[in-house]
């Protein structure tokens, strides 16, 4: 037999298979397949379910969840001037559904073709001259400025006001803007046309601070000596060392607010001044009721913008969409020129306040805060009318999808150079990856790019929801914190962080392991803390058991947060049980050695959740606002993103400190999860923090199984109906809690196909080893 013969027997050779394996085979093939049928479908019922429940019209504008806040909350004004905040209060009055750009815009009162910005000192009107410098060229209008003064005229007679009327702001017969240091004039008691009037503001406790620094700065000193020569007279030593706090504190006269009082217009301690208006005895008192209502009058009847650099994008949004014929392409040559933009007049010499001080502040500047307050809240109705009305033009009364913003006179595009929060200078946008195009928020603000062919956005990837739950580009530095919850497989999620690191270049590293985690921290404990991590090499990752810490409140720049969660039920199960686990000792021991905890007794490892919960073990009863749990059960998961304000977050089950754990998601963490919901957790994590999740389904789910049982507790038990009954009765707020956290990620999943449909890739990533478990905790 030749040898090719002898290949061909074999090649075509029947293997014969028995028939009950070839049954076995097909049955095991159906099964698989109506297993992940009825897997897609029961997440696809689940959204569909969250979607009726959450309406997402109300949500897709603004990023809200329908949970930030609690209605009694809606009108406190830490909220209602955010962007979310009024919002809210505009649609819990009834306000939104009638709301209209024309109600709130007062360009088209203007009677000639002049922009009249009176600015405000130590407001940041050096950026928008600027600012107005590049536009000037862009938009053919002349950009005019009044002479260098020693002395502002902030206050004029009537002389004087009718000759700066005719000889410097009205005597330009082409489009043109001005921008003077004065109080707001009335064009109409000088039977003058009215221009457009605009103004930006600022926080007036960090005006204050601003200029107090400002005017010893030595580059200040320098320029008015180099403008003024002997005119200028230099301040004595011991005044250019004089520190803020001190001089508040200590009564300095430099430093006291005296209610009503009328001199020191020098140190232009009165923003409202600008806007009320050209009357001493109205005007100059300080700190007004007056004063304050009419500068509000002024505003909402003259002004077109009045906006501020605290809120950067919507600042230029709404003066883009509101003051076309001028701002058209404002936030492209911002963010073109972003890096002189930031320079612009800045004092970086300018020391902190302590915290004693601000509060001493905010009580003598009442009034001067709730103008402030109240021409945020303006240019937030601005920015939300200009949205809903495009919107409704677009998709009909009664949808509301969100857009790019083509504004009026032109489509705008962004450049590559992108922005993240106006006082800092660290760029972000490689982490910042939304399906096709990038985009980037500020605090609550919007700030889109537009496409030539607006129509097309929608088809073409253009996600502005997804940005809209997107707090990675709030990140001042380039660091993942991880502030871990306890119970909630944050092992599982340390390992793959572990194995991320090799694959996307980053440093995953995490807190020493000791008997009892330092979950809340003193002041002091926070800054060597915050200062180790800040100065470790970049990119990283770091994880801790520790409750939420504010970053800004230190000065610092804020990292990306993440965290998981549980439902606090199973967490509490899991915790009865993994501290009666022998193992959970015997690793504690061969890791601490001596310095570990000893076994306990049989009695305390036997001892089963139902007998403990019935019998009122104190291991196992749960007191409503108990401050301090002796047992350090950590049964507080709320706590973890509450923050390190023990009065408010550390009573149990406190509505307050889980209304204060959904603020601080909302407008703090990028992404929080959970193993429950495995593909969208890790489906959000590679979409809204890329630059270290890159990569995460395909890393997990190759190492699946040693990743799911990672400090997982085999030793668990059933527990009874009744018992968690018990608990949920008891845990209500942790409950709610958990759950907000889970709508928040199932509106930042389904943002990632504007609400659509879930992908079909995030749940057959990897068919071969996918068994639809979601049990990935450490029991």
């Amino acid at each position: 037999m030749k040898l090719r013969d002898v290949e061909n027997a074999f090649k075509y050779r029947r293997i014969p298979y028995p028939k009950r394996s070839v049954e076995l085979i097909a049955l095991l093939a159906i099964s698989c397949t109506f297993f992940l049928f009825m897997h897609t479908n029961k997440l696809n019922s689940r959204l569909k379910e969250m979607e009726v429940k959450l309406q997402p019209s109300e949500f897709s504008a603004l990023g809200l969840t329908g949970n930030h806040i609690s209605g009694h909350d809606a009108g406190k004004h830490d909220d209602i001037n955010t962007l979310h905040g009024t919002y809210q209060y505009l649609k819990s009055t009834g306000q939104l559904q009638h709301l209209t750009s024309a109600q709130v815009n007062n360009t088209p009162r203007a009677q000639l073709d002049t922009l009249f910005f009176n600015r405000v000192p130590k407001a940041g009107s050096e950026k928008l001259m600027e600012l107005l410098k590049l536009l000037a060229k862009r938009n053919n209008f002349q950009a005019r400025r009044d002479s260098e003064q020693l002395l502002e005229t902030i206050l004029m007679d009537s002389g004087y006001a009718r000759n700066l009327l005719k000889t410097e702001i009205l005597n330009c017969t082409t489009a043109n803007s001005y921008t003077k240091h004065v109080a707001f004039v009335n064009f109409a008691a000088f039977k003058k046309p009215w221009p457009i009037y605009i103004n930006l503001v600022r926080d007036p406790i960090e005006r204050l601070v601003s200029w107090f620094y400002y005017t010893r700065a030595p580059w200040y000193l320098e320029d008015r000596v180099k403008s003024f020569g002997h005119a200028y007279k230099v301040p004595s030593m011991e005044w250019l060392q004089k520190d803020f706090n001190r001089c508040v504190l200590e009564h300095d006269p430099e430093c006291v607010y005296e209610q009503l009082e009328t001199g020191n217009l020098g140190d232009h301690r009165r923003q409202t001044l600008f806007f009320c208006g050209q009357h001493p005895s109205l005007c100059m008192p300080f700190n007004s009721l007056e004063a304050m209502q009419r500068a509000k009058r002024n505003v909402e009847k003259r002004y077109a913008v009045v906006g501020t650099w605290e809120d950067t994008n919507t600042t230029l949004s709404v003066l883009e969409a509101y003051i076309p014929r001028f701002f058209a392409g404002a936030r492209e040559e911002y963010y073109a020129m972003q890096g002189q933009m930031e320079s612009v007049n800045r004092n970086a010499l300018r020391p902190r306040i302590s915290e004693e001080s601000r509060l001493m502040l905010s009580r003598n500047l009442t009034h001067e805060i709730e103008f402030y307050q109240f021409a945020r809240q303006r240019l937030n109705k601005q920015y939300i009318a200009h949205q809903l009305e495009r919107d409704r033009s677009l998709w009909g009364q009664n949808v509301h999808v969100p857009r790019n913003d083509a504004e009026e006179g032109g489509h705008y595009q962004r450049t590559p150079r992108q922005s993240h929060n106006h006082l800092h200078k660290a760029s972000h946008d490689h982490q910042l990856a939304m399906p096709g195009k990038k985009i980037h928020l500020e605090d609550d603000e919007f700030d889109y790019e537009d496409d030539d062919d607006d129509d097309d956005d929608h088809e073409h990837g253009y996600n502005l929801a997804a940005d809209l739950l997107n707090n990675t580009k709030k990140a001042e530095v380039d660091f993942v914190f991880f502030n871990r919850v306890p119970k909630v497989g944050s092992q599982s999620l340390m390992e793959l962080m572990r194995r991320l690191g090799k694959i996307n270049g980053f440093v995953h590293a995490r807190n020493p392991g000791s008997v009892k985690e330092t979950v809340m921290m003193p002041k002091d404990g926070q800054k060597e803390l915050l200062g180790d991590l800040l100065t470790r090499q970049k990119p990283h990752i770091y994880s801790q058991h520790i409750a939420y810490i504010n970053f800004t409140r230190f000065h610092l720049p804020r990292p990306i947060y993440i965290n998981l969660v549980r439902d606090p039920i199973e967490r509490i199960i899991s915790w009865h049980y993994y501290v009666r686990a022998r193992w959970y000792y015997n690793d504690m021991k061969a890791k601490l050695g001596e310095n570990s905890i000893a076994m306990p007794s049989d009695e305390f490892l036997d001892l089963d959740l139902d007998t403990c919960v019935r019998n009122k073990d104190p291991h196992c009863t749960f007191e409503q606002m108990q401050i301090k749990n002796p047992v350090g059960d950590h049964r507080r998961q709320t706590l973890f993103f509450c923050g390190m304000n023990k009065k408010l977050c550390m009573p149990f089950n406190s509505e307050v400190a889980m209304q204060k754990a959904k603020r601080t998601v909302e407008s703090e963490y990028a992404v929080v999860g959970t193993w429950e919901d495995t593909n969208i957790t890790l489906t959000v994590l590679e979409h809204y923090i890329p630059r270290y999740f890159r990569n995460a389904k395909v890393a997990y789910y190759l190492g699946e199984e040693r990743l799911s049982r990672v400090n997982r507790n085999n030793v668990t038990r059933i527990v009874s109906d009744e018992t968690r009954e018990i608990l949920r009765k008891n845990l209500t707020n942790e409950i709610e809690f958990y759950e907000f956290c889970k709508q928040r990620l199932y509106l930042q999943y389904a943002a990632l196909n504007n609400g659509k449909r879930f992908g079909e890739d995030d749940y057959l990533l990897v068919p071969e080893h996918q068994n639809g478990k979601s049990d990935d905790y450490d029991y």
